[in-house]
């Protein structure tokens, strides 16, 4: 397909650029508020057309992929929606904004995303994390066990001085939120993704900018069947922390550090044979099979079996943040541990950080070879303490890859993306709940949807 991209920060050169070359895909316009930047960043990655109007991300393109600043999000995908093109979103689509550009007949409720009828449009948010390994296990490992309680932390160091690019997250008014929009709202997804809509959301938000948005974030979501889950979430100093844990029926299963796929306390009364199990709910292997050339699934278009991922920023942005379309790229940094957790070289050379240690690499992306989406983690024999319930199942090197990988297929096929943007806007229910929640003192506060 071809694709007209808005905006040309890291997270397009870096990340979505990759990908969608690596796909085959064909980047065809770049759009950016600033015309001369977008003109250059344009002649540096081979993007034949640029421009400030918006109606240049419109034209002669049969996709169009949003990473701009927050605020822009909702008008950039509605303008691509009511031109009848499929658009993917970054996270969040709105945050604390709330997302009523995309409530007209045909471009918001039940029918986006979701198939079927002449007006629908395929559109998705980039919640990429629904496709690593490891949380395709987990949702396997949940087919039998109803967890009691979960709790997630996060934090890492994000202070951005006046003159810093990064500095327009700190105000809400542009970011839809500080970290509970940020990096907090991949966590949410999680849990959303597991667990389905909760009822209520208790929260606190404080610690803020001086333009309002909080660096710290403590909310519990309860669900109508009694699950609880405490979310933390902070910007702040000390060791960066990424965690999942679940808990119940005398069970812990943890994963830690979130983007390094590390899991333990897994069910191994199957013989402890894990990392072969269907991690995707579609029968599919997890580790990396043959392809149809005999080459390792998913092989990266280096010629030497290794992925064009993307590693540490360096910039001590936090992991998984937002993903705006200017300022470093704050989704590719240290795992919770410190440690990268990319593989291969990337495209502008760089190493990408390293998988773990004389066990083999993760190799490509492509997944569009019949969308063997499992077919990129490790297989049996590369599977650490497997009878001892832990299981290491590395993230994608470079994430977007099965994203974009995912969101072609679903137009081709006219089937939802991984993320359709019904469940992104749920992610914006709770962060608009949280908000009410930490207004009233933390009081608990029911979900209720941003649309009719």
């Amino acid at each position: 397909m071809r694709w007209g991209i808005a905006g040309h920060g890291d997270i397009v050169t870096r990340r979505a650029l990759p990908a969608l070359r690596a796909l085959g895909e064909e980047p065809a316009v770049l759009w950016g508020r600033d015309a001369h930047r977008a003109a250059r960043v344009a002649e540096r990655y081979g993007v034949p057309r640029s421009g400030a109007d918006p109606g240049v991300l419109l034209r002669g393109v049969d996709a169009v992929y949003v990473a701009t600043p927050v605020a822009a999000h909702v008008p950039l995908a509605a303008a691509a929606l009511d031109a009848g093109l499929p658009v993917l979103v970054e996270k969040p689509l709105a945050g604390g904004l709330g997302s009523p550009g995309l409530d007209s007949p045909g471009l918001g409720g039940g029918g986006l995303g979701r198939g079927g009828g002449p007006a629908w449009r395929c559109a998705g948010v980039a919640y990429y994390r629904r496709l690593a390994p490891a949380v395709r296990r987990l949702r396997a490992e949940l087919r039998g066990w109803t967890p009691e309680r979960v709790e997630v932390r996060f934090r890492c160091a994000f202070a951005p001085g006046p003159d810093d690019p990064m500095r327009w997250r700190t105000d809400p008014a542009v970011s839809g939120g500080g970290v509970l929009a940020d990096a907090g709202s991949h966590r949410v997804d999680l849990l959303l993704h597991l667990f389905g809509r909760p009822l209520e959301v208790s929260a606190r938000l404080t610690d803020r900018f001086p333009a309002g948005a909080e660096r710290r974030a403590d909310l519990t979501l309860r669900w109508p069947h009694g699950l609880t889950a405490r979310c933390v979430m902070a910007w702040g100093e000390g060791a960066p922390v990424d965690r999942l844990e679940l808990h119940g029926e005398g069970r812990t299963v943890t994963l830690d550090p979130l983007d390094e796929g590390r899991l333990a306390g897994l069910d191994v009364r199957d013989g402890g044979r894990l990392a072969g199990r269907d991690a995707g709910g579609g029968g599919q292997s997890t580790g990396v099979g043959p392809s149809g050339a005999g080459q390792p699934a998913g092989a990266g278009p280096s010629g030497a079996g290794q992925s064009p991922g993307l590693g540490p920023s360096g910039d001590g942005q936090p992991v998984g943040s937002g993903l705006s379309g200017e300022g470093p790229l704050t989704g590719l940094g240290p795992s919770g541990d410190g440690q990268p957790t990319g593989i291969g070289p990337g495209s502008d050379g760089r190493p990408t950080g390293r998988g773990p240690s004389g066990e083999g690499r993760l190799t490509g992306l492509d997944v569009r070879g019949g969308g063997r989406l499992a077919g990129l983690g490790r297989g049996e024999e590369g599977a650490p303490g497997a009878d001892s319930g832990a299981l290491l199942l590395p993230p994608f090197a470079n994430p977007h890859q099965p994203l974009f990988a995912d969101f072609a297929e679903a137009v081709g096929e006219g089937r939802a993306p991984v993320c359709p943007l019904a469940e992104g806007r749920l992610v914006d229910d709770v962060i608009v709940a949280a908000g009410r929640s930490s207004a009233a003192g933390g009081r608990p506060t029911p979900l209720r949807c941003t649309r009719p």
